[in-house]
C-alpha cells in the first residue's frame, strides 16, 4: 500500500477492527507530531491460509476472531488502550500496531519497542498455539517485525509513516529466520542439559477402574514455550533433532520412573527411528531392569506411527527383537488416519491406542461409535487389548466401556503429574 492508496477506513468484516486507511492514518498522524517519533509493529500469522485451503472460509474466519482476541487482549498489558490495532488490509492475515504516547515524558524509544514486540509475539505464539494446531498439526507461523521512526520537518510525515510500515513488513520477513534459528539453539541446549522434566498420566482398567499403567509424557523447561509437548516436538520436526530429543525424553521417562510399582506398566513413547538404537535396550534399560528389580514385561514402547516408518521390514524386524526380549508395543494415533488397519496388522501390537478424536463425543456419534467397534474387532483378532486416550466425561467414559474397550485415560481420571497420581473413580 502506497501513501497514495490511502483512502477511508473500512472495517474487517471478520475481525471487526479498522483497516489502515485515512482516520487511522489522521490518529498516527497526530501521535507523532506530538512525540516527534512513531513506533509500529507489523504481525503477521502468514500460514493460516492453508486452514482456508484445507477447511474452507467459516474455519478460517473463527481462527481470525480467535487472533484478534489475542492480540487485544495485550491492550493494558503490553499495549496500551490507547494504541492502535488496524487490519493491514481488507482479505489478509497482516495486522498493524501503532503505538500511542508512553505515560512518562517523550515517545517509544526503540530498545522499548524491542522489548514490546518480543513480548506481544511469546504472547501470541502461546496464545493462538492451540486454536491453530487442530487445523495446521503444526505451530502457527509467526512473523513480528518494527519499525521505529523520528520525525523529520523536511520529510512528508504521511510517507514517513508508510515507510515505516514496509520496513516493519520487510523485518518481519528476517525475523521468521531468526526465531527458527533461536529456537534450534535452545532446543539444542535442552537436549545436551537433558533439561527435560517426565510426567505420568495413568491408565485403568474400564471394568475394575484399578490402575493398569502410567504414560510417561514429556515437558521442556517450564516458563518457557518448550514446556509445552506440541510446541517442543514440533520444533524438534523442524529442526531435524527429534531422533535427539526423544532419547533424552527415554531416558529421563525411565530415570524418573524409580517408584514405579512392579505390579504396574510404564508407557513410553519412542518414535519409529529410535527403536533401531540398540544400545538403549542393550544397556540402559537392561541396567535400569535390574537396578529396580523390573521385567521387560513391565515396560511398553508406544510407537507414534504418524511420524513415517521408512523400512517396514527393517522396522518390523526392531520391534521382533524388542518383544522376544519380552517389552511389549503399544500403537498410537489408531483411528485419525494414520494408522491404516494394514499397520496394525503388519506390526501386531499388543495395545492399539484409540485417538482422542475418535474419543471426543464418542457417546452421542453413531459413526464414531461403529469405527472404534470396527477397531476392537481387529484388536481382538491379533489378541491386542484397547486403550482409549483424552476421556473427559462420565458419558463418553460410559459409552467406551459398553463398546467392550479394555483400558482407559484421561483427564476425567487424572490429569498427568509427578511420579505417579491416583485416579477419579466412576
Amino acid at each position: 500500500m502506497s501513501a497514495s492508496q490511502i483512502t477511508q477506513d473500512a472495517i474487517d468484516e471478520v475481525t471487526g477492527l479498522n483497516v489502515l486507511g485515512s482516520q487511522s492514518m489522521k490518529q498516527a498522524l497526530e501521535i507523532f507530531e506530538t512525540q516527534r517519533s512513531l513506533g509500529v509493529i507489523y504481525l503477521d500469522v502468514f500460514n493460516l491460509v492453508k486452514i482456508e485451503n484445507d477447511y474452507g472460509a467459516a474455519v478460517y474466519d473463527s481462527i481470525q476472531r480467535d487472533v484478534t482476541k489475542t492480540i487485544q487482549a495485550l491492550q493494558g498489558k503490553y499495549l496500551r488502550k490507547s494504541d492502535l490495532v488496524l487490519k493491514c488490509h481488507q482479505f489478509d492475515d497482516a495486522f498493524l500496531i501503532i503505538l500511542s504516547k508512553k505515560r512518562n515524558i517523550g515517545g517509544h524509544r526503540k530498545n522499548d519497542l524491542e522489548t514490546i514486540a518480543r513480548r506481544i509475539h511469546a504472547h501470541i505464539s502461546s496464545g493462538i498455539f492451540f486454536t491453530t494446531y487442530k487445523w495446521l498439526k503444526r505451530k502457527p507461523k509467526l512473523r513480528i517485525g518494527y519499525s521505529f521512526i523520528v520525525r523529520n520537518s523536511l520529510l512528508n510525515p504521511q510517507r514517513m509513516i508508510y515507510r515505516a510500515i514496509e520496513e516493519a513488513r520487510l523485518m518481519s520477513t528476517f525475523h521468521v529466520y531468526h526465531t527458527e534459528i533461536r529456537y534450534k539453539e535452545t532446543l539444542q541446549q535442552i537436549i545436551l542439559d537433558e533439561d527435560i522434566k517426565t510426567v505420568y498420566q495413568p491408565m485403568i482398567d474400564s471394568v475394575t477402574g484399578e490402575i493398569f499403567s502410567y504414560e510417561a509424557l514429556s515437558r521442556g523447561p517450564e516458563g518457557t514455550e518448550f514446556f509445552n509437548p506440541l510446541f517442543l516436538f514440533e520444533i524438534a520436526k523442524e529442526s531435524e533433532l527429534l531422533f535427539e530429543l526423544d532419547n533424552v525424553c527415554r531416558k529421563r521417562a525411565v530415570d524418573n520412573a524409580v517408584a514405579l510399582n512392579p505390579n504396574l506398566k510404564l508407557f513410553i513413547n519412542a518414535l519409529p527411528t529410535t527403536i533401531h538404537e540398540p544400545s538403549f535396550r542393550e544397556q540402559y534399560l537392561k541396567e535400569f531392569l535390574k537396578k529396580y528389580g523390573l521385567k521387560p514385561e513391565n515396560l511398553v514402547f508406544e510407537i507414534t506411527e504418524s511420524l513415517a516408518i521408512q523400512n517396514y521390514d527393517s522396522f518390523i524386524k526392531d520391534i521382533h527383537s524388542y518383544t522376544d526380549d519380552g517389552y511389549q508395543i503399544a500403537l498410537d494415533d489408531t483411528g485419525t488416519g494414520y494408522s491404516s488397519f494394514e499397520t496394525i496388522l503388519k506390526i501386531k501390537p499388543h495395545y492399539i491406542k484409540i485417538d482422542i478424536s475418535m474419543v471426543r463425543n464418542v457417546d452421542t456419534d453413531p459413526l464414531k461409535q461403529t469405527m472404534i467397534q470396527a477397531l476392537l474387532n481387529i484388536a481382538k483378532s491379533i489378541n491386542a487389548r484397547s486403550i482409549a486416550e483424552g476421556i473427559e466425561t462420565v458419558s463418553e467414559f460410559k459409552k467406551l466401556k459398553e463398546l467392550g474397550v479394555n483400558y482407559c485415560q484421561g483427564y476425567l481420571f487424572a490429569k498427568p503429574g509427578p511420579p505417579f497420581p491416583d485416579v477419579k473413580r466412576f
